[in-house]
């Protein structure tokens, strides 16, 4: 709250916070399973780690990258988190969750494939994987109908789509996911081809990348020169 208001964004805090951020994050780690005050340190800590998403943006601490300032990959740290909320997983996280991994990207002002990917994984291994993508569904056609009215919440849809590919790939519904994917999109389909190309390209498992390729090609949209040189190496790799 001290920092939401301004308290650390002066020059007599521009390296104190860091020292106070290191030993948040370091005790609310250390606080276990068995402790009864677990749940509570995993949301403290959870809290910190979008505190510090958000002093990206500038305007809480004097640094626009506080992860590389405390020495702490965000990835790790989200990773580590989501374990903890997974032992004792609640439905109440998933509208909170599903808003906060569109933001992390409205923050980042990119897209970001680690969030929705590490919290899809959780929501898989507890089989509510489908249902997650149920309710992000939900959501995406609640501010489609928004957009389509008053042109609103372009980018929370933008993303909002990718995520759900991802959760569909996770969850072996990638024909549905992506059939959803063209028909609700807010963008030109040879647009959003490309956004998903782009996105698949650096995904892990280059069977995404293969679907998404071919399935444009059954929708007859027309691949660059350079997008069919990445597919055609590809598939000789594979």
């Amino acid at each position: 709250m001290d920092a939401k208001e301004g308290l650390y964004n002066k020059k007599e805090y521009k390296l104190k916070w860091k020292s106070i951020v290191i030993r948040y994050i370091k005790v609310l780690s250390s606080i276990k399973e068995d402790d009864e005050n677990f749940n509570l340190a995993t949301d403290l800590l959870y809290r910190l780690f979008m505190l510090l998403e958000q002093a990206k943006l500038g305007k809480i601490f004097i640094t626009t990258n506080p992860f590389r300032d405390v020495n702490i990959d965000e990835v790790t740290l989200y990773q580590g988190i989501m374990k903890r909320y997974f032992v004792n997983y609640d439905n109440m996280f998933t509208d909170r969750f599903l808003k906060d991994i569109i933001d992390l990207s409205i923050i980042n002002k990119r897209f970001l494939l680690w969030p929705v990917y590490i919290y899809s994984l959780e929501m898989k291994k507890i089989d509510k994987l489908l249902r997650l993508w149920d309710k992000a569904g939900d959501n995406y056609l609640q501010f489609y109908r928004e957009f389509k009215k008053n042109n609103t919440n372009q980018l929370y849809l933008e993303y909002l789509s990718l995520n759900m590919v991802i959760m569909a790939y996770l969850a072996n519904y990638l024909r549905k996911g992506i059939g959803f994917y063209y028909s609700y999109s807010i963008l030109d389909k040879k647009d959003a081809f490309d956004l998903l190309f782009d996105i698949s390209s650096v995904f892990e498992d280059k069977q995404l990348f293969l679907y998404v390729y071919e399935d444009g090609l059954s929708r007859r949209i027309k691949p660059t020169d350079e997008q069919k040189a990445e597919y055609e190496e590809l598939k000789i790799k594979k």
